[in-house]
């Protein structure tokens, strides 16, 4: 069951449409409107874990090196 259920979020991922020009012309500022660009709450959601996946291991390791050093000067 739980393989199924992989199966089907990575063929989401994968098959996942790209936003095109003609659906991104309500945000262009020059069009005149002043309606504000719709964003996807689900690709929203899915871009701030990809972004938090690559800055806090990064985030993390500065941090270890930071009290290594600390440690080290004390002694």
């Amino acid at each position: 069951m739980a393989d199924e259920k992989g199966k089907v979020l990575a063929t989401n991922i994968v098959n996942e449409e790209k936003p095109t020009s003609a659906s991104l012309q309500g945000s262009d500022s020059r069009s005149g409107s002043d309606a504000a660009p719709v964003f996807d709450k689900a690709a929203e959601r899915r871009l701030l874990w990809k972004l938090d996946l690559l800055i806090l291991p990064i985030l993390f390791l500065f941090y270890m090196m930071s009290y290594l050093d600390r440690a080290n000067i004390g002694k």
